[in-house]
């Protein structure tokens, strides 16, 4: 549902999502059978436009029933998702900021408790005409915590084009990420790569 109040646009969702009971693997003569956990998840966004700005949030809830396997169950636990941007044009391109905040509450593992955890990531770009292409550069920062301590932090930098030919619009992007997550209390990974997409558009 969506609908307009003053100077914003409110919106309003709801699911539930329920997946089958299925044989997963076979251990010796015994199958074991997984009945994964249904999701429930609200979610509410509003937006207006300040000027020539146009400003976001937007927060979703999900719990979760318990997966379980043969007489084992565990479970992952409620998680909230915050959500902020801002688009605005300025002399030399639009601008674009963007937030979000993703917070998992304590869930349940085999034979143990799943600590909770809590994602961060900021984003900003900067759009241009060059010519006829669209660039949009970006940069990107992401902190994960784990029960209050670090668990990793990656940073990205990439840039995305957009060009039309005759009804298609063409939208290559590429980005590079490195950072490093930490699987224990002390002990930290590296971790690096690049990733590369298209997407067309047909009109």
């Amino acid at each position: 549902m969506a609908w307009t109040v003053g100077e914003w646009n409110v919106g309003f969702g709801g699911s539930y999502r329920y997946s089958s009971p299925f044989d997963a693997y076979q251990v010796q003569t015994s199958v074991l059978r997984f009945e994964p956990g249904s999701e429930s998840r609200i979610r509410l966004g509003v937006d207006r436009s300040i000027g020539d700005a146009r400003i976001s949030f937007a927060g979703t809830y999900s719990a979760f029933s318990s997966d379980k396997v043969a007489s084992t169950s565990f479970a992952t636990g409620a998680r909230i998702l915050g959500q902020a941007s801002i688009v605005m044009p300025t002399p030399v391109g639009d601008v674009s900021i963007g937030e979000w905040d993703l917070y998992r509450a304590e869930g349940q593992q085999v034979g143990a408790v799943a600590p909770r955890e809590h994602i961060s990531n900021v984003a900003v770009a900067l759009g241009f005409n060059l010519g006829s292409v669209y660039v949009q550069p970006s940069l990107e920062g992401r902190a994960w915590m784990r029960d209050n301590e670090r668990a990793g932090a990656v940073g990205t930098g990439g840039v995305r084009f957009r060009f039309g030919s005759g009804a298609l619009t063409w939208n290559p992007s590429i980005s590079y990420s490195m950072g490093n997550v930490y699987p224990g209390s002390t002990t930290s990974v590296d971790v690096q790569g690049f990733r590369a997409a298209m997407l067309l558009r047909y009109q």
